[in-house]
């Protein structure tokens, strides 16, 4: 078992904060399977503080996220992702240009491709105007 060096432990600090996958975080730290894992059982803290550094890119993604929600598209991506019911796509047209007859699949003609258009356009500008009135 290699000795917990400090230049080990920050590799595994680094590894853990960019979210790598076990076996890339302790290939970088320059250690083997055994030793990572022998190494955690035996010292819950580090466990922890690597856990915790795993979930900092989650972390920063999400207050992104929601930092970017004062701008119309992302707003309206967000609010299709996180209420379907409401504003997402409901139709496997939208999702896959085609149609479902009879266990038949058929393309979309362009008059459908069209109002389909239209109709996401309309949804769109419906969202932005909400928003637009809510900073109001």
């Amino acid at each position: 078992m290699s000795t917990k060096t400090p230049e080990i432990l920050e590799k595994l600090r680094q590894a853990s904060g960019m979210k790598l996958n076990i076996i890339d975080t302790y290939t970088y730290a320059g250690i083997s399977s055994t030793t990572y894992y022998q190494w955690l059982v035996n010292d819950p803290e580090l466990k922890e503080e690597l856990e915790l550094l795993r979930l900092n890119p989650i972390l920063q993604a999400t207050k992104t996220v929601v930092n970017s929600l004062k701008e119309p598209n992302s707003a309206y991506k967000y609010l299709e992702k996180h209420r379907p019911e409401e504003y997402g796509i409901k139709s496997k047209v939208e999702i896959q240009n085609d149609i479902g007859i009879g266990g038949q699949e058929q393309e979309m003609n362009e008059d459908e491709k069209a109002a389909m258009d239209l109709l996401r356009k309309a949804r769109r500008k419906r969202i932005e105007d909400q928003a637009k009135s809510m900073k109001e």
